[in-house]
């Protein structure tokens, strides 16, 4: 009985790591509306959904996939391995898009959207990089920090 339920776990732990709503509807039927793959669930919190035209169906995509004007496709993701998130921007060298972290930015703060309530990407003090800034960290200038999900002040 214990090696059925072991052989019955693994396979369902296999299926729900290589399967996804969005690979299953690799050809769309007659009719079928491509914007539903918009929708459809990916293998991995760093893919999305698409439909493909020269496939006729729905096609998972990362961040490296896009051409450097479309990096904005991409909605934030949470990084597996620590508490931050990452966001898809263009390579330095406008080649396509990369995911990064607040943290590598030296430049254009604002463009990385803290999904995180009370935090905002910012220039650190000396101004040589970006980090992420929370109302409690502050010492000063508490009513400059508003955060992009927030229309009024967060301190």
């Amino acid at each position: 009985m214990i090696k059925k339920s072991l052989v019955f776990c693994f396979l369902f732990l296999l299926s729900n790591t290589f399967c996804s709503e969005c690979t299953d509807k690799t050809s769309l039927s007659d009719g079928e509306d491509k914007y539903a793959c918009y929708n459809l669930r990916t293998s991995s919190s760093e893919k999305i959904c698409r439909y493909d035209e020269t496939k006729n169906g729905c096609v998972e995509k990362t961040c490296s996939d896009f051409a450097v004007d479309e990096c904005d496709k991409m909605s934030p993701v949470p990084d597996q391995e620590s508490s931050n998130q990452k966001m898809c921007f263009p390579k330095a060298d406008n080649s396509g898009c990369e995911f990064v972290f607040c943290e590598d930015l030296k430049s254009n703060c604002d463009k990385f959207y803290a999904v995180y309530n009370g935090e905002k990407c910012a220039l650190n003090s000396e101004k040589t990089h970006c980090e992420i800034k929370r109302c409690s960290d502050l010492t000063s200038n508490c009513e400059q920090f508003i955060t992009d999900d927030d229309t009024s002040n967060a301190c």
